[in-house]
């Protein structure tokens, strides 16, 4: 047996106009029907927190956050110059700390050349006055994932 649901739309409203219009378009494709169970689905699974919903309907939408949260973590792996940091030997160094022992010096690096000595930039210089302050913000994208459904479902309220 099947029901049939009516609601109503007002179209001097320019967001209810425009859904208007995309009814129209989907009953002309044909899609109307599966577009609002879809959208159901998706709105319901979204409010209980259940992203799985979401990414099996778009599954492109998992290679897009994974890849949000991979450039977010490369970005917080970097110091204050924003040179990489070597994620697998700090981890290591912990690892034999935790457990007592050293970690092995560092191979001896390349021999110090003499070079003339230069006087350090002086503060009162008036050349770096438009220059811009650039920081690492290290809290972005700590939590990537979370943060994108959680404005999704923000939406949707």
């Amino acid at each position: 047996m099947r029901r049939r649901f009516m609601f109503w739309l007002r179209p001097d409203k320019p967001e209810e106009q425009h859904l208007i219009d995309l009814i129209v378009y989907l009953k002309s494709k044909g899609e109307f029907s599966s577009a609002i169970r879809d959208g159901l689905r998706l709105v319901t699974a979204l409010r209980n927190r259940e992203w799985d919903a979401a990414l099996s309907m778009f599954p492109e939408l998992q290679t897009h956050v994974d890849n949000l949260i991979l450039e977010a973590t490369l970005e917080a792996y970097k110091d204050a110059a924003g040179r990489p940091i070597n994620i697998v030997q700090q981890q290591a160094q912990a690892v034999m700390l935790e457990q007592g022992s050293q970690p092995a010096p560092a191979p001896p690096g390349p021999k110090r050349i003499e070079a003339p000595q230069f006087a350090a930039p002086d503060d009162d210089d008036d050349d770096d006055a438009g220059l811009v302050d650039i920081r690492l913000d290290k809290s972005a994208g700590a939590d990537a994932t979370a943060n994108f459904f959680s404005s999704m479902e923000a939406f949707q309220r």
